[in-house]
């Protein structure tokens, strides 16, 4: 019994209280503008992490796109070298068969299988070109989805904040509220 009084006269010392009637509107102040700082530090903090997460979704998103350009570019950069692969061979299969007409020789034997060499040998580096860079516009196009996947993951960690920010600022709402409970029964005894 002791120590509810000591409490009681600690508490109205520490407020400059006279009477028993203005502690609790005085700790109902203190508490209730707790509950609404820390509530609004909750929200300021949750909305802030939501606006992040957004910018580095946009940015992801961003990003996924220009991935998709450099593949497509990438494509259309293979599909040149290839064309300019097979001309470069079809003009040295012309200057072997120049050089072979006018040596007089036949086209039959060597002669012959030089330019089956030269035909073979002007596809595999055509289709290395055209390889190479599908190889590399997959490789971008792997990046642009994963740039894609971020995003929607950013996206979701946005929402996730603010969500979780008012489930917070709700809770402290409540323990302020419980905390001026639990002062308002310690004054009365």
């Amino acid at each position: 019994m002791r120590r509810r009084i000591n409490r009681k006269r600690k508490l109205k010392r520490l407020f400059r209280v006279k009477n028993d009637d203005d502690v609790p509107d005085i700790v109902t102040i203190l508490l209730a503008t707790g509950a609404i700082v820390g509530a609004a530090g909750t929200t300021f903090g949750a909305v802030a992490a939501h606006q992040n997460a957004q910018y580095q979704a946009d940015l992801a998103s961003r990003n996924a796109s220009i991935a998709d350009n450099d593949a497509a570019i990438a494509r259309q950069q293979a599909t040149y070298n290839e064309q300019m692969t097979r001309r470069k061979n079809l003009m040295l299969m012309g200057q072997q068969e120049a050089a072979i007409g006018a040596s007089g020789v036949a086209f039959s034997g060597t002669p012959l299988d030089l330019l089956e060499e030269t035909v073979k040998f002007g596809e595999m580096e055509a289709l290395i070109e055209r390889f190479g860079g599908e190889y590399k516009a997959q490789s971008l196009s792997i990046g642009a989805e994963s740039n894609r996947m971020q995003s929607q993951a950013l996206k979701t960690s946005g929402r996730t904040a603010l969500t979780s920010g008012a489930i917070t600022a709700v809770g402290q709402g409540l323990t302020a509220s419980t905390g001026y409970m639990n002062q308002k029964s310690l004054l009365r005894s």
